[in-house]
């Protein structure tokens, strides 16, 4: 049996009380299709386990609270999104390099 880590920017965000009900918290959330790829934590349906990687349901739309991006399904999920993982194309020393990033807000923007 392994132990899994839950960063602090993820247990912060569990902290928070937001309106409605949260459906799990995503970490390093990339869009893919109508929907998100991130790793899940805390899923209220019990369909993953925390860190397993998941695919969501196509998006109805984004809600903003206390400086966290919500992602609302078509089918009615909340999803926290604890952090955004972004991939740019560089040129290094005439090749193309693949740069990964994770993005969180400031913490000083969450309320």
């Amino acid at each position: 049996m392994f132990a899994v880590y839950f960063p602090e920017s993820l247990l912060k965000a569990t902290r928070v009380t937001f309106h409605g009900q949260i459906s799990g918290y995503l970490l390093d959330a990339r869009p893919v299709g109508l929907g998100f790829k991130a790793a899940m934590f805390f899923d209220i349906h019990q369909r993953a386990e925390n860190g397993d990687t998941v695919f969501t349901e196509d998006l109805a739309t984004m809600e903003e609270q206390h400086g966290y991006s919500i992602a609302v399904t078509t089918a009615g999920d909340r999803y926290v999104i604890v952090s955004f993982l972004m991939f740019m194309i560089e040129e290094v020393d005439g090749g193309q390099q693949t740069v990964v990033m994770s993005m969180t807000r400031e913490a000083s923007a969450r309320s």
